[in-house]
């Protein structure tokens, strides 16, 4: 199985991204994948949820930059991109575009 850093609306959120960001990081972990989320709108604390929910205040890309050496999620390579740089991430893909 992988370890998989989610970056999203946190899925404490009732919004659409946060209830699909929830529904998403069920899934995975019930197919027995290791997860944390980098959680828009989270602001930290304790949370009902079965993984870390890491707080991303003002969607900095700073935050994103600490996490990966902390959690160390599987996977593609990152590149460092433009705040205003939209992130895909594509399986098949060897990075994060």
């Amino acid at each position: 199985m992988r370890n998989i850093l989610f970056i999203s609306h946190t899925p404490t959120a009732t919004t659409g991204y946060g209830r699909v960001t929830r529904r998403l990081a069920h899934a995975l972990r019930q197919t027995g994948h290791d997860l944390a989320v980098v959680g828009s709108g989270f602001g930290g604390g304790p949370h009902e949820l079965p993984y870390p929910i890491i707080p991303w205040p003002n969607l900095s890309a700073e935050v994103i930059v600490q996490a990966i050496p902390t959690f160390h999620p599987d996977g593609p390579k990152v590149r460092r991109t433009t705040p205003a740089s939209a992130f895909a991430l594509r399986p098949s893909a060897d990075r994060i575009l």
